[in-house]
Order: C-alpha cells, then sequence, then structure tokens
C-alpha cells in the first residue's frame, strides 16, 4: 500500500502534465469527415454525374451480445448480407467490424424500422451517373473510394474531390463514442462543381449518328467531335463502342465481351477494362489521308504558291525516285485546276504542292497547325501524334505527307486545325470546361477563349473554306 500511495503521489505531483495528456489523448478519437463530391453538367445545367449520400455501417459486438441471430436476420433481409458471411465477422477477434459500406438511406431507415442493434453510420457518398453510358469517355468515372479512373473525373479529381473535415469525440474505456461528446468539429469543403461545354441535345444526336456508323462500317472504332471553332468549345464528343459509367468493368460491346471471357489472366481482363476506358478521340492516333489537305492547300495558298484556279496536269501517277504514287482512281485527269483537283482528291496534284513548299516550311506549318503537340484538352493522357523531323524528310516521304500518309494525328488535332479554317486563320484551343464553381455557386474560374497561334491570315482561311465549300457541295450533288 505504501508503494501505492508513494507512486500516487509521485504522478500527481511530479510532472502530472505528462499522465493528464496522456489520458486525454486515449479518450478522444479523430475521425475524418468526407466531403461530398462536386457533381458535373452538361453547359445547359444538366446533371451528368452526382454524389448521393451512402453510409459505412459498423457493428459494435457489445451492444448485440444476446441478438446475433436476430441482428443476422436482419442484416440478411434488408442489406442482403449472408448470414454465414455475418457470423464469421461477428466471430473475429475485434470488437466491431463493418458489416456493409456505401448503404443508402433507405436501407438505413430499413434498418431501424427493423429496430436493428448495435450499429454505428459513417457517412459516405457513392457517385451515381443518371444515363449511363453517356458521353462516357468524357465525363469518366470514379473508383470505389470515390477517386477519378478516367476523363474528367481523374483530370479534375482534387477540385472535384474537395478538402477533408475532421471531427473530434470523446469515446468510453471500451472505445465507443460518448453521445453527444462532440469536442470539435471542422467543417469539410465539398467538391467544386463542373460545368462542362457539351451540350446534351447535341451529344445525345452525336452519339446516336456515331453509333449507327460504328454499325453499319463494322469498324473496330468510330469517333465524332463538334467544335465551335470561334470558341474552341466542345459541344460534343462521343465514340463507339462505349461503356456504362455505373458498371465501368463490365464489357458492353459483343466484341469486347467475346476478349474479355477469352481474357486468361486478371492482367488480361484489365487491359481489356483499360483500353475500354481509353477516350479514342484524345488517346489514339490514326493516319488522317486526304482531310490532312486541308493543311497542303492552305499552306500553298498562304506562301503564294498556288492560286485556286491555276491549272496542273495530272497523269493518274507520279514518280517519285524510285516510288510510284497512284491517285485513287486509275482514270487520269489531264488538265485540272487546284479547286477541281481538292473537290476530286487527286494525290498527284497536292504531291506538286507540297514539292514547292519544301520540307522545312512545310513542317514549320504542320506544327503551326498544331500537330505533333498537345493541344492541351482537359482529358488524361492525351497523344501528341507523330510527325517527321526534317532529317528524316525525304522526298517520298514528303510527297505522301503531303495528301496524310506517313504521318500520325489525334482527332481532337485533326478537328482543331481543321477549325483555323472557319475562324479566320486562328487555331484555339479546345476546351471541355465552361466554368468551374463551388457548391454554392460562386464561380471559380470560367473558361477564356484561348489562341494557340495564327497559321495562316483570314485572307487564306477563306479561299481555303470557299474551297472546301466546293467540295461539301460536289459530294451532296454526288448522293
Amino acid at each position: 500500500i505504501t508503494i501505492l500511495i508513494m507512486r500516487l503521489g509521485y504522478v500527481q505531483l511530479v510532472n502530472p502534465e505528462k499522465y493528464t495528456d496522456r489520458a486525454t489523448l486515449q479518450q478522444l478519437k479523430d475521425e475524418i469527415v468526407i466531403p461530398k463530391r462536386g457533381t458535373i453538367t452538361d453547359r445547359n445545367g444538366k446533371t451528368l454525374a452526382i454524389s448521393i449520400k451512402t453510409y459505412d455501417i459498423l457493428v459494435e459486438k457489445l451492444y448485440i451480445e444476446g441478438y446475433v441471430e436476430e441482428s443476422a436476420g436482419i442484416f440478411n433481409k434488408v442489406l442482403g448480407v449472408p448470414e454465414d458471411e455475418f457470423y464469421k465477422k461477428y466471430k473475429d477477434d475485434s470488437k466491431r467490424f463493418y458489416i456493409a459500406k456505401n448503404v443508402t438511406q433507405e436501407k438505413v431507415d430499413a434498418l431501424y424500422e427493423a429496430k436493428v442493434k448495435g450499429i454505428k453510420l459513417e457517412e459516405n457518398s457513392q457517385r451515381e451517373y443518371p444515363y449511363g453510358s453517356f458521353a462516357s469517355h468524357v465525363i469518366g468515372h470514379v473508383s470505389k473510394d470515390n477517386r477519378g479512373l478516367a476523363g474528367i473525373e481523374a483530370y479534375f479529381d482534387r477540385e472535384l474531390s474537395g478538402v477533408n473535415g475532421r471531427r473530434i469525440i470523446l469515446k468510453d474505456a471500451k472505445e465507443r463514442e460518448v453521445i453527444d461528446s462532440e469536442v470539435r468539429y471542422h467543417e469539410p469543403q465539398d467538391g467544386y462543381q463542373i460545368t462542362l461545354t457539351i451540350d446534351e441535345v447535341i451529344q445525345r444526336y452525336v452519339e446516336k449518328v456515331t453509333n449507327q456508323a460504328f454499325i453499319d462500317s463494322n469498324a473496330v472504332s468510330v469517333t465524332s467531335i463538334v467544335m465551335d471553332p470561334k470558341t474552341g468549345e466542345i459541344l460534343a464528343m462521343a465514340s463507339k463502342p462505349d461503356y456504362n459509367l455505373n458498371d465501368p468493368r463490365v464489357p458492353v460491346n459483343a466484341e469486347q465481351k467475346k476478349q474479355f471471357e477469352k481474357a486468361q489472366t486478371i492482367d488480361e481482363q484489365s487491359a481489356i477494362i483499360s483500353k475500354m476506358w481509353r477516350n479514342p478521340a484524345v488517346n489514339d492516333v490514326y493516319e488522317p489521308g486526304s482531310t490532312f489537305k486541308i493543311v497542303t492547300a492552305a499552306t500553298g495558298l498562304e506562301l503564294d504558291l498556288i492560286r485556286p484556279d491555276e491549272v496542273f496536269y495530272d497523269a493518274g501517277y507520279v514518280k517519285v525516285n524510285d516510288r510510284r504514287i497512284n491517285n485513287w482512281t486509275s482514270v487520269p485527269y489531264g488538265a485540272i485546276d487546284f479547286r477541281k483537283a481538292t473537290v476530286e482528291s487527286v494525290n498527284t496534284v497536292f504531291v506538286e504542292v507540297g514539292n514547292r513548299i519544301g520540307k522545312t516550311a512545310f513542317l514549320e506549318y504542320i506544327r503551326s497547325f498544331g500537330y505533333g503537340q498537345k493541344t492541351g484538352i482537359e482529358i488524361p493522357g492525351e497523344a501528341t501524334g507523330i510527325i517527321y523531323n526534317e532529317k528524316n524528310l525525304r522526298p517520298v516521304e514528303l510527297a505522301t505527307m503531303s495528301f496524310g500518309q506517313g504521318i500520325s494525328v489525334t482527332p481532337i488535332q485533326m478537328v482543331a486545325a481543321a477549325s483555323v479554317i472557319a475562324n479566320d486563320g486562328k487555331l484555339v484551343k479546345p476546351t471541355l470546361i465552361k466554368e468551374i464553381s463551388t457548391s454554392e455557386g460562386d464561380i471559380v474560374k470560367r473558361s477564356e477563349i484561348e489562341v494557340v497561334k495564327n497559321p495562316i491570315s483570314a485572307v487564306t482561311a477563306s479561299k481555303v473554306l470557299n474551297i472546301m465549300e466546293s467540295v461539301g457541295e460536289a459530294a451532296r450533288y454526288a448522293q
């Protein structure tokens, strides 16, 4: 007893703050308060991604002693938790265990109506996409713990996630929360809301025609983009096949399903899923072909090396070194002016224009149109495309490049470059973001028009636009 009295005196009189602090720490519990992830809407405020409040449910073993069988039945009936799973968790060594996560308010209410005992709710949230696969490659999706994995969700994960709050409470000797014992509470900061430039009506129409093209052509992939050439705002961006944002790990395309079922390993399945999540409009490259002739024509006109009414002679093919380069048709056009050569997509004429431009100037103009570099659009993993360097651009490569072969571009680069013609020669940065705001509606950032370069003059742009109108008219009359 004497020793105990001496020890008690020592604790009370010698450095009592040390033991007071230890006791306080043992009595306090610090919890993270998760903020609500910001919503994503189209340009007119239609909700495309939203977080709904859910709960992770903890079961305190002490409070269900004598009610174990009854509790197992309630959790099975309301939450669908198998009773053997409940008993397995109940029999482990912990004082509490999670019985379910991301449970909706409706099911929580049902648990209380069933008079369940011993549960503790931890507030959480679950991401929902009201329109399923709508604009899936643009919006992207989140992981189970609400971290962005693709699209806008990944690119703006920090802005959408918000800032965690904190809650400090008192706990008893058995580590249970003391009722009404909140010591301190730091409000979480909800994530920002993102308003896209996408127009839901235009996007739906584009997705419809893109899907029809995908079916009719039996293609591996089809991509469509609608961009305002003056502002760079993307009004629609669709690729088929796509995926369901609410169930992102399950292929919806028949061919992808087949590949997934044949996959032998988890790594092979993951590769298929990752490919499914890629946005072909931004992440993939292709050989542009004749659509690239816009750049060749614009460069030749800007440098005053050709005229729209200038007459060329087409023999049906042209020889460059030891290589024979043919037109798409075997019938020679003979004498043909540049406008008509563009309408008919005559390769030999564009080879001649490429030769007049020369490799140094041609590469300079190609880069000024935005090729070989990222556009900066707000999608993760944007590809840069592939263009020649001057050293490797020999006469044959220069010839084929003039009509869009031997180089690789992304669809978004192609759309941005074509928009130069409709925008008085100015290249603008494409964007998917109209504005970013707080949950209270205060504007944090509003997108501004960003002119990247001025590759050609307004006069040249007008000439090329006039030629392109002729191409459109010819295509219309051919139908």
